[in-house]
């Protein structure tokens, strides 16, 4: 009888031991999911940081040349209306120009003010074309990797998967 009892506690002790393992080991596993998914959010993360920092370049290169089209325009315009672009305190009176001169100044004036006007067009397209992609990307192609429900429930630990083991496993 004191054997059989000994017996019995040598084979309780051993399943609580394996049990233990097993315990420890998919709590081990299932730390190692939860950083991998983490690190795959973080990666998701860099690529839409890059995403963003190339966008922004074009975007922000656009902006630029807008800014610098726009008051080159702004002295065309003036030009235009005041003829010449005066200094503070300079009003000198000028002989008339020859009207051949005059039309070729407003012609080369007008010129000059389309391809401006153009090139702030294209400019303030191509910044929200830029920007509309870049959102295209975030929102379509680069999105954060959300775990399913069958991810997170062969990550989570239970005894019960223990419990169901053959005999062979166990030991």
């Amino acid at each position: 009888r004191a054997a059989q009892v000994a017996t019995m506690e040598a084979v309780m002790e051993l399943f609580q031991y394996n049990r233990g393992n097993f315990m420890f080991d998919r709590k081990l596993r299932q730390t190692r999911e939860y950083m991998e998914q983490d690190m795959r959010i973080k990666q998701f993360l860099l690529y839409r940081e890059d995403i963003r920092d190339l966008t922004d370049l074009t975007v922000s290169k656009m902006d630029t040349y807008l800014m610098i089209a726009l008051l080159e325009i702004g002295c065309c315009l003036d030009l235009l209306v005041e003829g010449v672009i005066r200094g503070a305190g300079s009003e000198k009176v000028h002989a008339a120009p020859p009207e051949w001169l005059l039309w070729m100044y407003v012609v080369s004036l007008a010129e000059a003010m389309m391809y401006l006007f153009l090139s702030s067009w294209f400019a303030i397209h191509a910044s929200v074309s830029c920007h509309s992609y870049s959102v295209r990307l975030l929102t379509q192609f680069v999105r954060l990797p959300v775990p399913s429900k069958v991810q997170l429930d062969a990550a989570a630990a239970h005894a019960t998967d223990f419990e169901a083991m053959g005999v062979q496993d166990l030991v």
